[in-house]
């Protein structure tokens, strides 16, 4: 079987091995396919790579925003709180001073 695969060159009279330049052939277009597979793949990874970055950037800047905003409502509310604590405070104040001068 090895003898009906070779062939000799007509040239100089090399015996060639067919099956293995068929062989050789076949794995480096194999080869070809999967490292363009791999390469395509590798594109889509860091094209989500990127996406992903940017959308965790968009993320953080939400995320500030939201903590700015929410510190600026507790600081309203904290001082609308302090302010009705100084009305109602002052509010006492008046009628124990309202008493005081009735008592006298």
């Amino acid at each position: 079987m090895k003898n009906e695969t070779q062939i000799k060159c007509p040239n100089c009279g090399t015996t060639i091995d067919v099956q293995d330049i068929l062989a050789h052939q076949l794995e480096e277009e194999i080869k070809q396919k999967y490292q363009a597979q791999i390469a395509e793949e590798k594109k889509k990874y860091e094209a989500g790579q990127v996406k992903l970055n940017e959308e965790k950037r968009e993320f953080e800047k939400k995320k500030k925003l939201e903590n700015e905003l929410f510190q600026e409502r507790l600081e309203n509310q904290l001082k609308e709180g302090k302010k009705e604590i100084e009305y109602r405070l002052k509010l006492k104040l008046k009628e124990e001073q309202s008493e005081q001068f009735e008592a006298l």
